[in-house]
């Protein structure tokens, strides 16, 4: 119990956390009915038993820590959860998306090479349609990050062909002070079509990215873009992208994200003439040098995909 309290074993403080450990469902316990009875015994603890939660000897407070830590947990658990069972209309597919929340954080000198997959099944009349990229960026300075990017794709019996070529230049403005707290970094990134159908793009992206003690980290993403050439719509397109993700003892992140495409200045339309996906993702390393993500976003208006099933590697020399 001392390692994982903070020392605190003895006296009614220590009866109390033994208390939370046996008879509430220890922390590994994720079941909704877990959850809720965390909850009550934290109001439990931190109202009625107020003397025995003062603050001890060490300068910390058990029973305040371990309900704090039991809230942000509870938070993305009941995220995870509800993306999962979450019940999606159909929608027309438009597009697999090869898209991630991305982070604030650069490493300079880093060289790192990533491969994304997409597939969208058949659905609405729509072929299905697969998608896959590839991307490299360096770290130029600890707050400055480039990258170069090409996507292929192909539909039903099409044949597989590029599609677009990118730019991007990322730069952090905001570095948290040790392992917990904020980043934020300010994205560019331009597109250009490889296909004769279609418009340029240029973009600016505000990454946040918040990291917590407890494992919990936050990611968000907002971009305003705007199309250019010959074949450009007008307005400016508005997208926002989330992230919730819990890291687990094994190093592997689960959690949920959301995208959200809601138009262009010109023609925000209905939710339905928007694209909005939800789902879950999973993430971690194998090995040292590579990372991976797998995830399925699911289109909760009708003019998202129906589902994207995603798979990306990075591989960092």
């Amino acid at each position: 119990m001392a390692h994982r309290y903070g020392g605190h074993d003895s006296g009614a403080t220590g009866a109390l956390l033994h208390r939370i450990h046996v008879n509430y469902a220890p922390t590994d316990d994720l079941s909704p009915a877990a959850f809720i009875r965390r909850r009550k015994l934290c109001a439990d603890l931190l109202i009625r038993h107020a003397p025995v939660t003062k603050t001890s000897k060490t300068g910390l407070n058990p029973a305040r820590t371990w309900c704090g830590t039991q809230s942000m947990r509870s938070l993305a658990y009941a995220i995870v959860f509800g993306v999962v069972f979450v019940a999606a209309p159909p929608g027309a597919a438009l597009a697999q998306s090869t898209s991630a929340v991305s982070g604030s954080e650069v490493t300079a000198g880093e060289h790192l090479v990533d491969y994304r997959f997409a597939y969208s099944p058949e659905n609405d009349g729509r072929d299905e349609g697969f998608v896959h990229r590839f991307h490299y960026q360096y770290g130029f300075t600890e707050r400055l990050r480039g990258r170069a990017l090409i996507t292929f794709g192909k539909r039903g019996a099409e044949p597989l062909k590029a599609r677009t070529a990118s730019l991007e230049a990322l730069y952090q403005f905001k570095e948290r002070a040790g392992k917990t707290g904020w980043d934020s970094a300010i994205r560019l990134d331009g597109n250009i079509p490889l296909e004769e159908d279609k418009p340029g793009r240029g973009r600016v992206a505000w990454h946040n990215q918040y990291k917590f003690e407890n494992g919990v980290e936050l990611r968000g993403v907002l971009l305003l873009g705007r199309e250019f050439g010959d074949l450009a719509g007008a307005g400016a397109s508005i997208e926002t992208r989330a992230e919730a993700t819990y890291k687990l003892k094994s190093g592997v992140r689960v959690g949920a994200q959301m995208f959200n495409l809601y138009g262009t200045t010109a023609n925000f339309g209905s939710f339905d003439d928007q694209r909005h996906q939800i789902g879950p993702v999973l993430k971690g390393r194998i090995g040292e040098h590579l990372r991976y993500e797998t995830s399925v976003l699911v289109g909760v208006s009708k003019a998202a995909s129906d589902a994207d099933f995603r798979l990306f590697f990075s591989y960092t020399p």
